[in-house]
């Protein structure tokens, strides 16, 4: 059997998996207490994720209010502000994957509010898009792949007027599901409601399908199972499910290594990103130090071929939010609205860097990048 190892981290720890129920019905306060530590903010609301929070933010807002923000992004985050009762005026992105600065100053008069997307981990200027947009633009920070991306020695996620976190399955740290708003604008600091503790039998499912998940994405079962799984439709999106305790409980038993498990997963972005810049054909995205290492992200003129050669040496590399794009339509996207976008679109690839990936698979990710 052809054993692939997946790029996004599902290997939730057994022991933890068995104990998080021991404290789980007090776990959201404790967790609550962290955060609001951690920003040094007194206004954390909890969500059952990033995407729920960017929907329950808007529908804080006056209804219609125009919404600007990147093409490549999460397709959860377009739903939830067309579902939120808000519109979209989407916005082109530069090189290196971020917002662009001219996009903004061009349609910034016509912005309600503005996203800034700490797209893998990579963290944007918040201050330098206020200075252009103003105060009376409100702005929301997507920080779904950002906790613990720095910004001058400060955690992304304190600038704007609010924030959105995930602290779901496969992000970081990688957890059974969750999310957060942080509130910085002081006018709307209790405008924005935190999500209701979800039912038992609800936490029960959420804990029983990341044990299911934590076996599909074993390397011997992930070349069958796992091309199932993407293929599997997800459901309409519910922004009434609840906070998963059990969830919060899970990442509050390894929230003590948060530390480690950044400093292992910038350890492995640079030896990827190192490698990445010595192949023929790659180049890396962006590179920071403040970076949390979420992911690695290259533009590549031959995708196709270099995603078969990986997944022949048994590693899986990905296209991160590129099939967004045949879902923009929908949302009121015109073809050559964004032309820096739909170039990068067809050259993007993403690598795995993750803290619980193997040195074993990051050695062989960096060998076959050298035979490119």
């Amino acid at each position: 059997m052809i054993r692939l190892y997946p790029r996004l981290n599902y290997h939730f720890k057994t022991i933890n998996l068995l104990t998080c129920w021991w404290n789980y019905s007090h776990s959201t306060v404790r967790f609550k207490k962290k955060l609001e530590d951690y920003f040094q903010r007194d206004r954390v609301c909890l969500t059952s994720s990033a995407s729920t929070g960017i929907y329950k933010v808007l529908r804080a807002l006056k209804p219609g209010v125009k919404v600007g923000v990147q093409p490549l992004t999460c397709p959860s985050v377009l739903k939830a502000i067309v579902e939120a009762g808000a519109t979209i005026e989407f916005l082109d992105i530069n090189e290196q994957l971020q917002l662009s600065i001219d996009a903004v100053v061009e349609k910034k008069e016509h912005l309600d509010v503005l996203i800034l997307t700490h797209l893998f981990g990579i963290p944007l200027d918040v201050a330098g898009f206020r200075a252009i947009v103003g105060t009376e633009t409100l702005i929301i920070e997507d920080c779904a792949h950002a906790f613990m991306t720095k910004w001058e020695n400060q955690p992304v996620g304190k600038q704007g007027d609010f924030s959105c976190f995930s602290f779901g399955r496969a992000k970081f740290p990688s957890s059974l599901g969750g999310g957060a708003v942080i509130v910085n604008n002081p006018a709307y600091k209790g405008r924005i409601e935190a999500d209701k503790p979800m039912l038992f039998s609800k936490e029960l499912l959420v804990w029983s399908s990341a044990i299911l998940l934590k076996i599909i994405h074993l390397p011997l079962f992930y070349a069958v199972l796992g091309v199932r799984l993407k293929n599997h439709k997800s459901k309409k999106s519910d922004y009434t499910t609840g906070i998963s305790r059990v969830s919060i409980s899970y990442l509050m038993s390894i929230w003590h290594l948060k530390d480690a498990m950044l400093n292992r997963q910038l350890f492995n972005w640079n030896c990827v990103a190192n490698a990445i810049e010595t192949a023929n054909s790659l180049t890396v995205c962006s590179r920071t130090s403040t970076t949390n290492g979420f992911l690695v992200a290259a533009l590549a003129e031959n995708r196709e071929r270099i995603i078969t050669e990986f997944r022949n040496e048994g590693i899986e590399i990905g296209k991160h939010f590129v099939a967004t794009f045949d879902k923009l339509p929908f949302y009121g996207y015109v073809p050559g609205e964004c032309p820096v976008y739909e170039r990068i679109n067809q050259q993007l690839l993403t690598f795995p860097s993750h803290y619980q990936y193997p040195a074993s698979s990051i050695r062989k990710i960096i060998s076959v990048l050298s035979h490119l």
